[in-house]
């Protein structure tokens, strides 16, 4: 990469611990004794908010190309000529004479939380006011250095041609055992820019495509000495994104392993206007135009690509994928963090994936709300109104979906419940305590429900609707069907516990009819007579007596989970074998 220092240069490894950083910042961030004697997520809460205020405030200034050390826990590889060592909040160096950027997680403990902000072109025209960014938690960018270089510091490219007719199959790596990712045919104009520690393959370059070819599948015009030896699954096309910034390795924690909730790892890009950025992130081509998007990478995982808004394109192997607002982009890498399949569109992403992301650090990131289940997973209804006692279920939220929010209100006891916006105009509301939340939420507007209670009382009374006089009977009616309805039932295979000499029972998939009566349904499947379940809880039903042959117990439970769905879990002991209990559950669609 133009503008990278070469290997022999001497680099200055600066880490600048929590308390000093804190120090230094004096009021423009928490003391860290205060952090520390904060507990659980209060304390990281603050730790994230403290940092995002003094990152902002320490790099306020940023000049158009310059990385800024924003907050404590970060360590910057960079040239010994690149000027005064970066060990302070503030501090500014070109990001050309960055070797490598190393933040740290959150620590609330300490008061760590590496930080790093960026402003750079890449290919972006001079006019352009350039990528704003943002690197944080356990994450480390290592900007690539320039392929076909060799030890003299020369870049070197010598001709080659297939060795007959044949066409030579250039493979992500030296190796017969690698993938193909493109061909070299005969007569094609074609360069070799470097090769392998024992030179017996060589890395070729046929127009856009780079591969590894045998080394005798192939003649070379010059010396192969003079290659430069590179790594053996390099297939990094960086001559063609040579800016500074423009290539670089990524490497994050997984989600699982931040010490503080509410502070993860990633980077942020941001950039507005209609020209369009492209990188190259761990041998990933990557192209997006206005937007902000969050990047991660594992090792051994995926480097994932989150739209938090705007569009992204993704190519590698041969294949591409897109994703737009609300979308992401994935692409499997190996352990040395280099592609291995072509990416992956992903449909939609849960609020639980951008959960503890600083967006804040970003002036341009003004990002839509969106709401959806935290990352303890659970069931959460979406409903007709602000409140469970009044308004009826719709839906349950579902997992790896955020649903946008256009505004907030309050139920009878002044809870908040966020306002989803539908395309239909319908009302959609979630009680914000059940959920998870990510964007500017804070300056969603007030909303009032244009629905009243559907006639339902919103005190405890009698219900319509399938509703019983019990401690249920304040809750509105939910999914279960209103009239008569069949259903397609299908059912897993019959599972043993306990001390059984039965063999397991052949269910297979059948027909329920599903109806009120009075203040419980009607239920029959392939019994005899029809089993009849009370309500025990909004959208749960149940039953526990004889089963329909009259040779055992049964315990019959079901859950709608929409209108047109619902699961069942069945438990039988049989009279004849009393220490054994077969258990099926049920999965239904409405016909």
């Amino acid at each position: 990469m133009r503008g990278i220092p070469s290997l022999r240069q001497l680099r200055q490894r600066v880490a600048l611990a929590g308390a000093l950083a804190l120090a230094a910042l004096g009021a423009l961030s928490q003391p860290a004794a205060r952090l520390q004697a904060q507990d659980g997520a209060a304390s990281c809460e603050a730790l994230a908010s403290a940092a995002i205020e003094s990152a902002r405030q320490a790099c306020g200034d940023m000049d158009a190309d310059s990385l800024c050390y924003a907050h404590a826990g970060l360590t910057v590889d960079i040239a010994a000529d690149a000027g005064v060592p970066m060990d302070a909040p503030g501090q500014q160096v070109n990001p050309a004479s960055v070797a490598s950027i190393q933040a740290s997680g959150a620590d609330a403990a300490t008061g760590d939380w590496g930080v790093a902000l960026l402003r750079f072109r890449a290919n972006l025209p001079e006019t352009h006011p350039g990528v704003e960014a943002a690197l944080f938690g356990e994450a480390t960018l290592t900007p690539a250095a320039s392929a076909g270089v060799s030890p003299s510091g020369e870049a070197v490219e010598l001709p080659v041609r297939t060795f007959d007719e044949l066409p030579v199959l250039l493979r992500a790596g030296a190796s017969p055992n690698l993938p193909q990712v493109a061909q070299f045919l005969q007569g094609q104009e074609a360069v070799v820019d470097g090769r392998n520690e024992r030179g017996d393959w060589v890395r070729v370059r046929v127009g856009d495509a780079i591969g590894w070819a045998w080394i005798n599948d192939v003649r070379v015009t010059g010396a192969l000495e003079a290659l430069p030896v590179l790594g053996e699954t390099d297939i990094l096309p960086t001559g063609q994104f040579g800016a500074p910034m423009q290539a670089f390795t990524l490497s994050t924690a997984p989600g699982d392993a931040a010490m503080c909730s509410g502070a993860s790892s990633g980077l942020l890009l941001s950039l507005e206007g209609e020209d369009a950025l492209n990188l190259l992130v761990n041998g990933v081509e990557i192209s997006a135009r206005s937007g902000t998007f969050l990047l991660r990478a594992t090792p051994g995982g995926h480097l994932e690509v989150f739209a938090l808004n705007g569009e992204a394109a993704l190519a590698a192997f041969g294949g591409s994928a897109d994703a737009t607002t609300g979308q992401a982009a994935t692409v499997r890498l190996n352990d040395a963090l280099s592609p291995i399949a072509a990416p992956r569109h992903v449909d939609s992403f849960g609020v639980d994936a951008v959960a503890g992301v600083p967006a804040g650090l970003l002036s341009a990131a003004e990002l839509p709300c969106v709401a959806g289940l935290p990352a303890a997973g659970g069931q959460v209804a979406v409903r007709t109104g602000p409140g469970a006692d009044r308004f009826t279920s719709l839906y349950y939220l579902e997992p790896g979906r955020a649903y946008p929010a256009e505004g907030w209100g309050a139920d009878s006891a002044g809870g908040r419940w966020w306002k989803l916006s539908t395309t239909d105009g319908a009302e959609n509301w979630v009680e914000a305590a059940q959920v998870a939340t990510f964007g500017a939420c804070a300056s969603l507007p007030e909303a009032q429900a244009r629905t009243v209670a559907g006639g339902r009382p919103t005190t405890g009374g009698g219900q319509t609707g399938g509703q019983t006089g019990d401690n249920t009977s304040a809750l509105p009616a939910g999914f279960a069907p209103t009239g008569n309805s069949v259903w397609n039932a299908e059912v897993t295979v019959d599972q043993l516990s306990g001390t059984c000499n039965s063999a397991p029972l052949n269910y297979c998939a059948h027909l329920v009819a599903i109806a009120p009566s009075g203040q419980s349904l009607s239920y029959r499947g392939q019994e005899i007579t029809p089993f009849t379940l009370a309500r025990t809880g909004e959208n749960t039903y149940s039953y526990s007596g004889r089963n329909g042959l009259n040779d055992g117990n049964l315990n019959l439970t079901v859950t709608f989970t929409s209108p047109t769905t619902y699961t069942a879990t069945q438990t039988l002991v049989l009279d004849a074998d009393p220490a054994c209990q077969h258990t099926v559950t049920v999965t239904a669609t409405r016909r």
